[in-house]
């Protein structure tokens, strides 16, 4: 028996159909969680906050899983921290995964 696309990918994540339902569930402003339930969030504003009045320079970089293995691109993010930076070092906020683990190797490398 042939799985569809949807259960081959469910699989390859090892997610299953409740989960799927929950992370694809629509969501509007009425539903979306007060963003100081996340961890460390008030240390992250306060930081850009005083990079701002610093006069500082900013990237907001995201990319998403279009290859299936990795979301995060290391010649994007290296290009971003020397361009923010240049080999001085920057301040990386990352969300999880890959983005952690591919920043890390960025930093490693200037």
């Amino acid at each position: 028996m042939n799985k569809s696309l949807l259960q081959r990918l469910l699989d390859y994540y090892h997610i299953d159909y409740n989960q799927y339902l929950l992370l694809n569930k629509e969501t509007s402003l009425a539903t979306f969680r007060d963003g100081h339930e996340f961890d460390k969030v008030d240390e992250a504003v306060k930081l850009v906050k005083d990079v701002i009045s610093k006069k500082g320079k900013i990237i907001i970089y995201g990319d998403y899983d279009a290859d299936g293995i990795m979301g995060t691109s290391y010649e994007k993010i290296s290009k971003a921290v020397e361009f923010v930076c240049g080999r001085d070092g920057a301040v990386v906020i990352m969300d999880m995964g890959s983005a952690i683990m591919t920043t890390e190797l960025v930093l490693e490398n200037l």
